[in-house]
């Protein structure tokens, strides 16, 4: 199995600066110490599934259940990559 990071799907639409994931991403989580911790049942370095964007706030989907994370909850190298691969 390779170490790269894997995600799915375009990401086309920037909202206050920063670039939105899409529905159907797959992406991993962290916390964001210091005001973004992450729900209970997720855990970081858990790869979600993202279902919505809602003014900063992602619903994703881990086996099954859905919470709701902030943007910063998003590992920044992923976010990085994305904007590298789609928009340069």
């Amino acid at each position: 199995m390779s170490n790269r990071v894997a995600i799915i799907g375009p990401m086309n639409r920037k909202a206050h600066g920063y670039y939105v994931l899409e529905p159907g991403m797959v992406i991993t989580v962290k916390h964001c110490f210091g005001g973004y911790r992450l729900p209970e049942g997720l855990r970081p370095w858990n790869r979600v599934t993202v279902k919505s964007f809602d003014h900063g706030y992602y619903k994703v989907e881990r086996l099954g259940k859905v919470f709701t994370i902030f943007h910063a909850n998003i590992r920044d190298s992923e976010l990085q990559a994305l904007q590298r691969n789609n928009f340069a």
